[in-house]
């Protein structure tokens, strides 16, 4: 046992050292090591505002797709009831907590904007 895990690990090894190597620099090529890290939401970002808009616009486009296969399933879920009240209010109630979801995400976003604009106003 303990002969093939290091047959395994010797395998394993050999096959990632051409990777390792082709990670070095070449002889001529020029690194830039400037000991700082790219600011991955732009160059412009000048206060809070400018890292919770993005943020924000991400979550509440997840959200809505969300919203939209939930309604899409909550309407499968009705046909496929095939009349059985129990499984048609289960799918009626799924389709008004996706529109409540939704309504939300909706509210969400105005009220991030109302946020917005007070702390502008107050020039924070």
């Amino acid at each position: 046992m303990k002969k093939t895990l290091t047959k395994y690990y010797l395998y394993a090894f050999a096959l990632t050292l051409p990777f390792m190597a082709s990670a070095q620099p070449s002889p001529g090529q020029q690194t830039q090591q400037s000991g700082t890290f790219p600011n991955p939401f732009g160059t412009n970002i000048t206060n809070i505002t400018g890292i919770l808009n993005p943020l924000i616009d991400l979550i509440i486009n997840i959200g809505g797709i969300l919203v939209v296969l939930f309604i899409i399933f909550a309407g499968f879920k009705m046909v496929l009831a095939q009349g059985d009240p129990s499984k048609i209010n289960d799918a009626k109630k799924m389709l008004f907590w996706s529109i409540i979801g939704g309504l939300i995400l909706l509210g969400s976003k105005v009220f991030a904007e109302v946020i917005r604009a007070t702390v502008e106003q107050l020039n924070v």
